[in-house]
């Protein structure tokens, strides 16, 4: 109904209106004559909140047909709203006054003035009018208190039927189409003809794992990037790359991205782990023996929304001649919510037997397992799960213990919509089934509407036509169609359809068509709190990827988390949990991106729709901005938004997505949330400070420090930059009020003058303040009281003792102040090119520090017990270790009798070319990643320390003029080496003990290789070689294939990715294309900076697994080979290169187009030549 999306959601209603309740006694406290008769109002709205608050649910679950009911939520929301504005406005001139008189009087009579502040008649009759409209909307409620009543026996609707109906294992009549590649591909799992992946464990790193789906895990417009992106390339971009994206807004939209860049790793972003992680690419190439003992029992899970299918999928394999032919017994289970282990048993037992005629109570739960264990002991069983919910986790232990008792290889089928209870069960990753292509949905939509009857209708043709736009509107949804179909085939009339087809919204059932497609989404079935979070993120333009910090802050700002008086419920993690549910459910599609998502076009027009233009996109087509619209984004370049008649008053979130000249007053506005990323901003309106309500600006470091009088905006939660300078409305002292603050970058720290001024900024009272930044602009210090000054100005930012993460950039002090010390929470810390400190704290001391980074500290010469404190254990938590740059530094010490980093994950020594000692007898031997570069002045203690290094997974080295020996025996559980500019290298052992190794990168390095090849005999040198049968990556330069090195990789057929870097070849000889000719499993393959190549290989179209090539700083090439390139190619880049050939390829006019017609995605330098969505998931 029209209603639902005027609706705020049950108890967050309550919630809004009971804390402006709050907020209005608060302000009335000291009124005397308006408190009499507004408080009886005050107290009818209490008793009046549970009642709205079940009228307000029931409207949401039920979808009760209503125009009353519709009218009269408007007039509670616009009630509700207009009260909340009403009171902003009078808190604002009471934090205004309170401002203004603390720099007017003196601190003796500022508590007098204080308690002068009054407000005006007019304005106090306009709060007592808010209030009264408010009472007068919500007094109608009992009115519809009956009508939730008659509706409560009502069913939902078809589908909302269809997704809570038993299914069984009879596939019906309805054809399955569009699922082909998916079929076969569980029957080949299931009847082991090939492995499935083995699903990611716990402790796996987030660089291992594949991230999407063949068919399109996320959606067209994911396939356009990702279609072969992997996830190691996804670490390996460089700041430069990561610069660019930050800056240009526009960007973040994914028509925009160039998919042959290595995807970004974004700031601090944890790595997710929902969904992301378990999305697999199910080329031949992926597939592997699964890991461990060859378990009796295989659980394969499919994951995907309410309606996609996963049902008949199951269905089709269940059904398949093969399937009743390979397995001994076959059940097939709905598990049902709320499902006990004894019913689920009953239910196997019932489909393996149904001549049995168990009842709930004729046996107990033990004979009931022993019964089903006797009846699949040593039989290859092949089960179906189907409906699998949260339930499931209760009793799955005890029913897994069961099903183990089966014969070999069988096999467990589970449909699921949540990726959590995929990666509970499974013991493989999910297959995601996604919405149907274009093409397939119209050819089910069309066999559904019409019958053999239908088609002899004189207009048949007429009906087709239209029948392919309302199928084009389903985006591909089966159920939907299923749903949809008999009301078109019953109602053969053209006027039926046409009024189908011009429907805004199918899921608002007052245009009396019957058609209720949002339950088939689940959309109506989450409560309503994480329903109104959903129904935010439709804010988001088409395929912007937004990230979850950002949008996890926008809720709680705006009130979606309700207030818990715990202490230990802190609303963005409430908020996090949330959205990781909103994941798990697939609302929200994960990117390869850490922290990034999308939002699936389906889910985003139906929560655009019932939002009621709520949130509303405002598009160059779009002519009025909504009335009732709270929160607004500006899909446009250079658009200038026309308000009209709109109060800009009720505005709470304003974003911008595209480039805008800023040259409007937004400081009359009353934004929560503005966004303005992608204006081109030269100069701000004066009144920006106005906006008293804001709580995160989204903007450039630029745009934050023009703002005047920051400091008036003392919600603000973030400050991107406050850039100290000598005029009024600049100083420091503008921070002195924000202490709401959670992020706070300070800049040009030299234009403050004294430790007073500096303690003005009043650091220690903001007790939310998670992360600090602290920058002056770099200068030789004049003498030593200039480095004094320094220390007293960052001993006066002293920030509040919970202060998590902490950042100093170009302190000119000798030593830190005592509080840096004394900070026990923090758990990251950077001090970067401090370049006079030559005294650290005791940073070992920190009891919660988990990542510490110096970089470019060139004073500091020795790292020893006074940086390690008295404590026995060291860095007791430290995971992430980074030293770069420190030029004088000779020595780290060993810690005698002590314990060293005993939890360092992550350790990093970069250009610190003096130092010679390494505490190689104390430092923690736990260490899955070492990065080490310009260590020649200490690699001959290397070999030891790696000796030690068990679970070490990364190595890199880069920059050694000396010998370096790698003890291969000690490092089995390596996955990724990589070796730059190392001038002689040694294989301790050799490399057949790398049998985990998925990544190897060898460019630079003169003997690596030439050492493998001299030390062992022909037959030796395959052994060696031989054992990289996880080798997934390679990357090489021309050493290797000039010398042919290349043979000893001829066994390996796991290679998908293959990078030639820096070569200063020519062309590739018949020897190097016929050793590319064997690896078949390869996907991709790259060219960079081959800048003396001038032919590709010529047998490239022969490659039939190709997915991929790109071409990236190759000057001298000038054509593609003369038989072109594979028929199945997805993606061609060229960027950097031949000004020649990159004419060639133009779509138009170019001579060497028609070898890369055929080809889906085309990109040249930087442009978009070719974007054919379709094939790309094909």
């Amino acid at each position: 109904m029209a209603g639902v999306g005027l609706v705020v959601g049950g108890w967050i209603a309550k919630a809004v209106i009971a804390n402006i309740l709050s907020r209005v006694r608060s302000l009335l406290h000291d009124n005397f004559s308006l408190q009499k008769d507004t408080e009886k109002m005050l107290n009818d709205l209490e008793v009046a909140l549970p009642r709205i608050e079940a009228v307000i649910e029931a409207a949401e679950r039920r979808s009760i047909e209503s125009s009353a009911l519709s009218t009269w939520l408007q007039q509670l929301k616009d009630a509700v709203s207009h009260a909340g504005d009403v009171v902003d406005d009078f808190e604002a001139k009471t934090i205004k006054d309170q401002v203004e008189s603390k720099s007017k009087v003196s601190a003796n009579s500022t508590v007098k003035a204080l308690k002068a502040l009054v407000f005006s008649d007019s304005e106090l009759k306009k709060l007592k009018h808010a209030v009264r409209r408010l009472e007068n909307v919500s007094a109608r409620v009992d009115s519809f208190i009956e009508l939730i009543r008659l509706n409560d026996d009502d069913t939902v609707g078809r589908i909302g039927h269809s997704l809570h109906s038993e299914t069984s294992s009879l596939l019906g009549d309805t054809k399955v189409i569009g699922r082909d590649e998916e079929i076969s591909l569980i029957l080949d799992i299931i009847l082991g003809y090939r492995y499935h992946l083995p699903r990611t464990s716990e402790h796996a790193r987030p660089d291992d794992q594949p991230k999407f789906g063949q068919r399109g895990t996320l959606f067209d417009k994911l396939r356009k990037i990702f279609l072969t992106g992997t996830a190691e390339s996804s670490k390996s971009s460089d700041k430069a790359k990561l610069e660019e994206l930050e800056a240009r807004k526009k960007g973040n939209k994914i028509e925009e991205e160039d998919p042959s860049k290595d995807c970004i790793e974004i700031g601090e972003y944890e790595p997710n782990q929902k969904g992301q992680t378990e999305r697999l690419d199910y080329n031949s190439s992926d597939v592997h023996e699964t890991s461990g003992s060859s378990q009796n029992l295989g659980i394969l899970p499919i994951v995907g929304i309410n309606g996609v299918g996963k049902t008949t999928v199951a269905q089709a394999v269940f059904n398949n001649k093969r399937v009743k032919m390979c397995f001994d017994l076959t059940a097939w289970v709905y598990v049902s919510d709320n499902i006990s282990g004894k019913q689920i048993i009953q239910r196997i037992i019932m489909s393996l037997e149904p001549w049995s005629g168990l009842t709930d109570d004729a046996l107990d739960l033990d004979n009931l397992q022993h019964k089903l264990i006797g009846i699949i002991r040593s039989k290859r069983l092949f089960l179906v799960l189907d409906g699998v919910s949260d339930d499931i986790i209760i009793v799955w232990s005890q029913l897994r213990s069961i099903l183990r008792c089966s014969g070999p290889q069988s096999m467990v089928l589970v449909t699921t919509q949540k990726y959590s209870i995929a990666n509970l069960l499974g013991t493989m990753g999910p297959i995601t089934l996604n919405t149907l292509e274009q093409t397939d949905f119209r050819y089910l939509f069309n066999h559904l509407v019409f019958d053999d009857c239908f088609y002899h209708h004189y207009e048949v043709h007429l009906f087709e036509s239209i029948c392919g736009k309302i199928a084009d509107k389903f985006h591909g949804l089966p159920l939907a169609a299923k749903t949809v179909a008999p009301l078109l085939r019953a109602n053969r009339n053209m006027e039926y359809w046409e009024n189908v087809l011009g429907s805004d919204w199918w899921n608002i059932s007052d245009h009396g068509l019957g058609i209720n497609v949002l339950p088939a989404l689940g959309i109506g079935c989450l409560y309503p709190a994480l329903r109104q979070c959903l129904l935010f993120c439709s804010i988001f333009p088409r395929n912007y990827v937004f990230e979850k910090e950002r949008v996890v802050q926008m809720w709680v700002a705006h009130g979606f988390i309700q207030s818990s008086d715990r202490r230990d419920i802190v609303p963005e993690n409430v908020a996090k949990n949330w959205f990781d549910e909103l994941v798990d459910r697939s609302f929200l599609q994960p990117t390869v991106w850490q922290g990034r998502y999308v939002m699936h076009d389906l889910i985003r027009e139906f929560s655009a729709a019932v939002s009621s233009n709520e949130y509303y996109v405002f598009h160059r087509n779009s002519k009025v901005l909504p009335q009732f619209a709270n929160h607004i984004s500006v899909d446009n370049d250079n658009f200038d938004l026309q308000w009209g008649h709109y109060d800009h008053k009720r505005l709470q979130t304003l974003m911008f997505f595209g480039h805008h000249r800023v040259d409007k007053n937004y400081g009359t506005l009353g934004s929560i949330v503005l966004d303005l990323r992608g204006c081109i901003i030269e100069k701000l309106p004066k009144n920006m400070n106005n906006l008293i309500n804001l709580r995160h600006l989204y903007a450039d470091s630029q745009t934050t420090a023009l703002i005047y009088a920051v400091g008036q905006l003392t919600k603000l939660q973030e400050l991107q930059e406050f850039r100290v300078r000598l005029e009024d409305g600049y100083k420091i002292n503008e921070l002195r009020d924000m202490k709401d603050l959670r992020k706070l970058y300070i800049t040009n720290l030299e234009k403050v003058s004294s430790w007073q001024e500096a303690t003005d900024a009043k650091l220690v009272e903001k007790k939310s303040l998670d992360y600090l930044q602290l920058k002056w602009v770099y200068q030789v210090p004049e003498s030593r009281s200039t480095s004094q000054l320094n220390k007293d100005i960052l001993d006066g930012l002293h920030p509040h003792f919970q202060l998590k993460r902490l950042k100093i950039l170009n302190y000119m002090g000798i030593d830190f102040p005592y509080w840096v010390q004394r900070l026990t929470d923090l758990v990251a810390v950077n001090i970067i090119n401090c370049r006079w400190l030559s005294v650290l704290p005791p940073l070992g001391e920190l009891p919660r520090l988990k990542k510490l980074s110096l970089f470019g500290l060139s004073s500091i010469t020795h790292i020893n017990d006074q940086v390690y404190g008295t404590n026995d254990v060291i860095f007791p938590y430290l995971e992430e270790l980074h030293f770069s740059e420190l030029f004088s530094w000779e020595q780290w010490s060993e810690a005698e009798y002590k314990l060293l980093i005993p939890h360092l994950r992550k350790l990093g020594i970069n250009a610190c070319s003096k130092l010679s000692l390494l505490p190689i007898e104390t430092l923690s031997s736990s260490v899955k990643e070492l990065h080490l570069s310009s260590c020649t002045s200490y690699i001959s203690m290397l070999p030891a320390y790696l000796k030690r290094l068990t679970s070490l997974t990364k190595l890199s080295i880069q920059d050694c003029s000396a010998t370096l020996l790698i003890p291969c025996h000690s490092l089995t559980l390596l996955e990724h080496l990589q070796l730059e500019s190392c001038f002689d290298v040694h294989f301790e052992g050799g490399m057949q003990y790398f049998t985990k190794l998925k990544k190897l990168e060898v460019h630079r390095c003169f003997d690596v290789t030439q050492n493998i090849y001299e030390q062992t005999s022909l037959v030796e040198r395959y052994s060696l070689m031989g054992g990289l049968q996880s080798l997934i990556h390679l990357v090489i330069d021309d050493r290797f294939m000039y010398y042919r090195y290349y043979h000893m990789l001829n066994t390996l057929c796991s290679i998908r990715t293959m990078k030639f870097c820096a070569f200063d070849l020519s062309e590739f000889t018949t020897e190097d294309e016929e050793w590319l000719q064997q690896l078949q499993s390869l996907q991709e393959i790259q060219f960079a900076s081959c800048r003396n190549l001038l032919r590709l290989p010529s047998n490239l179209n022969n490659m039939c697994n190709l997915k991929k090539v790109v071409l990236n700083d190759c000057c001298k090439l000038q054509s593609l080979p003369l038989n072109g390139l594979p028929d199945n190619l997805k993606e061609f880049h060229v960027s950097g290169g031949s000004e020649v050939l990159e004419q060639q390829c133009q779509k138009t006019d170019g001579d060497e187009w028609q070898k890369i017609s055929h080809v889906p995605y085309v990109r040249i330098n930087g442009r978009t030549i070719q974007m054919i969505s379709h094939d790309l998931g094909s």
